[in-house]
């Protein structure tokens, strides 16, 4: 006997591969995969929705963004070794990248 009724599909969440039962559980990433309410995160720059396994960047110590963004337009202190938004500073005598924190408070004129 043939069955004309299609069977539902399955959806599974990209990140930790859980069964998704419920469709308002259900978000698509930038990409389109499918992912779970407790494996999405959303770039605070963009907006874009990701998984937990894609890469992110903590930025001025608070924000959540998408690897994308971080790229584009944040950088990196080299005295702090963290992520920033906003002016790079640095000093004649060397090539690394200094947030305003740190370039008012470690290096002298």
């Amino acid at each position: 006997m043939e069955n004309d009724e299609e069977l539902p599909e399955i959806l599974k969440c990209i990140a930790c591969s859980s069964e998704i039962d419920n469709l308002d559980d259900v978000s698509h990433t930038s990409d389109n995969e499918v992912v779970c309410d407790d494996c999405r995160w959303t770039c605070e720059k963009c907006e874009s929705i990701f998984s937990t396994a894609d890469d992110r960047n903590v930025i001025d110590g608070a924000e959540l963004w998408c690897q994308s963004c971080s790229d584009h337009s944040a950088h990196f202190c080299d005295i702090c070794e963290s992520m920033f938004s906003g002016y790079t500073y640095g000093t004649d005598d060397s090539n690394s990248t200094f947030c305003e924190r740190c370039y008012e408070s470690e290096t002298s004129y």
